[in-house]
C-alpha cells in the first residue's frame, strides 16, 4: 500500500479502479500489519483539499485501487488537517 486518496464522489463499487472524484492524494504515513488485517493511515495537511466536502477515500498500491469507501461529508479548509485511518481485513475465499 503506497497512497491514500480522498475525494468528493458519492458512490463506490467493487469494480471501481479509481475514486469517483479525487481531490488529493498522499503517501501512506503508517502501515501496521496484524494478521489478517492491515492498518493504513494517511495525513492531509492544512494546505491540501481546501474548500472541499470530503466524501470518499481510497487506498492504492501503485496504480491499483485496493479499497474504496464513501461516508457523510467532512468539510476541509485551511484551518483543518485530516488523518485518514483504514483497517483492511483479509479472508480466504
Amino acid at each position: 500500500m503506497s497512497e491514500v486518496a480522498i475525494g468528493t464522489g458519492s458512490t463506490s463499487g467493487e469494480s471501481d479502479t479509481a475514486l469517483a472524484s479525487e481531490v488529493a492524494r498522499t503517501v501512506v504515513a503508517t502501515t501496521e500489519p496484524e494478521t489478517p488485517s492491515v492498518f493504513v493511515a494517511g495525513f492531509f495537511g492544512s494546505a491540501e483539499a481546501n474548500g472541499q466536502d470530503i466524501t470518499e477515500v481510497g487506498v492504492y498500491a501503485g496504480d491499483w485501487l485496493l479499497n474504496h469507501a464513501t461516508f457523510p461529508a467532512k468539510s476541509k479548509d485551511s484551518q483543518t488537517t485530516l488523518t485518514v485511518e483504514i483497517t483492511l481485513t483479509f479472508s480466504a475465499v
